[in-house]
């Protein structure tokens, strides 16, 4: 019986813990979704970049790096 309760104590601190993790994640993945939106949003109202520009300029970013770094 004794065994039953701390192996029950045991599985709900585990779930709990588990539980706030989640919560954790979630909450930054969000906020991270959020403030992506909003630098778009801003883009696009501000300078008029939109989406697909800025996807555009994001694929090409790595090309654009190897070149300053190798100097071509």
């Amino acid at each position: 019986m004794a065994m039953n309760l701390i192996i029950l104590i045991s599985a709900l601190a585990v779930a709990g813990l588990i539980f706030v993790w989640v919560l954790n994640i979630l909450k930054a993945t969000l906020s991270t979704a959020l403030v992506v939106a909003f630098i778009v949003a801003a883009l696009y109202i501000i300078v008029g970049v939109g989406p697909q520009e800025l996807l555009g300029v994001l694929l090409s970013l790595p090309q654009t790096l190897m070149d300053l770094v190798l100097g071509r």
